[in-house]
């Protein structure tokens, strides 16, 4: 069946009210959380207990959970004012709001790791997951979701990324000493992924650790302009070739350091999405954008 004939008949299920969308989103979560709250996750395991559970493909869902089970949570905050009201309807008992609240706190008490400066939490993240007000969780998730990837990234409040790095670590290892064919069926081919959660390839890997090296250099950007005050020495190149084809084209005169560059307070410190950019206000008045690079 095409994908357009799929996504049709689902809009007509959905519309007729026989698929409840809010309620497939509170399973979802349901599932999700539950699913990261299992024993496989405990930071004291072993590498060797970790590698009986890569290759009895226990982590096969862990990038897609890991990554959404907060939009699957707010999707669903509507049903716990339905449930307070008693408005709800077709919900067996493992799918019940709380139920949900239980294991919310139950995972985050598990991997909750904290930071050393809490971020600050807007009215609009408040208000999207107010239906978790009562949740004794509920300040660490509006914590978590006013954090780019979900708190998953290096300095992020979650035990979780570490974990999965390590875990992703191991699993490349048994790869490389010829268990692909065992892996491929719970995990694929693409096993070498991109440690940032919010890019595509966080899922979607590479086939080969070399790869995924060349995939990192865009975002890290670790080819530096030597000369200073140019905005490509705090921005970098992703690539040797690119920060060749800058000098030759901004530096052609190695000597020649009387080339004015705009203040360095103007550039982003940092692109790589690691944190967040502070204090970069656009030129002329408009929307904030990055500057545009010759190369």
């Amino acid at each position: 069946m095409s994908d357009n004939r799929m996504f049709y008949r689902n809009s007509h299920l959905i519309k007729q009210n026989f698929i409840k969308v809010p309620h497939e989103e509170l399973r979802i979560a349901l599932l999700c959380t539950r699913y990261l709250s299992f024993g496989c996750f405990k930071n004291d395991l072993t590498d060797h207990r970790i590698q009986a559970y890569i290759m009895d493909g226990h982590y096969s869902f862990l990038d897609y959970a890991a990554v959404h089970w907060l939009d699957h949570l707010e999707a669903c905050g509507g049903l716990f004012e339905a449930c307070s009201t008693g408005d709800i309807d077709n919900l067996d008992l493992e799918g019940n709001p709380a139920n949900l609240a239980r294991y919310l706190e139950v995972f985050v008490d598990r991997h909750w790791k904290g930071g050393a400066k809490e971020p600050a939490v807007s009215g609009a993240v408040k208000r999207r997951f107010g239906a978790f007000a009562q949740s004794r969780a509920s300040g660490r998730i509006t914590q978590l979701a006013s954090i780019k990837g979900s708190g998953l990234g290096k300095e992020g409040f979650l035990k979780l990324g570490p974990f999965i790095n390590r875990m992703r670590d191991i699993l490349e290892q048994a790869a490389l000493a010829g268990n692909g064919e065992s892996l491929s069926p719970f995990y694929g081919d693409q096993l070498f992924k991109c440690e940032l959660p919010y890019c595509v390839h966080f899922h979607d890997g590479f086939t080969s650790a070399e790869s995924r090296r060349q995939h990192l250099d865009g975002h890290l950007r670790p080819f530096k302009c030597p000369h200073a005050g140019c905005p490509t020495a705090t921005i970098g190149c992703p690539s040797k070739r690119q920060l060749n084809a800058h000098l030759a084209k901004i530096h052609p005169n190695p000597k020649d350091d009387d080339v004015q560059f705009p203040p360095a307070t103007a550039i982003p410190e940092n692109i790589t999405g690691d944190k967040p950019i502070q204090g970069f206000q656009p030129l002329n008045g408009s929307s904030p954008s990055l500057p545009q690079l010759s190369e």
